[in-house]
């Protein structure tokens, strides 16, 4: 975990083809508030966009509208 806290901005690229942060991922797939506040303390950046131009906090919008 302290490796992926590290290297926000470089795992963005190696996760997958959306270009998503840890930080998404976490938030789209894991849906896990533990995860999400341990990234953000650790300096995770919620305007950081996906290859969509999608922010973290515009994809808590999006999620949030699922339910």
């Amino acid at each position: 975990m302290k490796k992926l806290l590290d290297s926000n901005r470089l795992l963005a690229i190696e996760l997958n083809d959306k270009l998503e942060t840890p930080l998404h991922v976490a938030l789209r797939l894991l849906r896990s508030p533990l995860i999400v506040r341990q990234l953000l303390e650790s300096g995770a950046d919620p305007s950081t966009r996906d290859i969509r131009g999608v922010s973290c906090l515009q994809l808590v919008q999006e999620l949030s509208s699922d339910y």
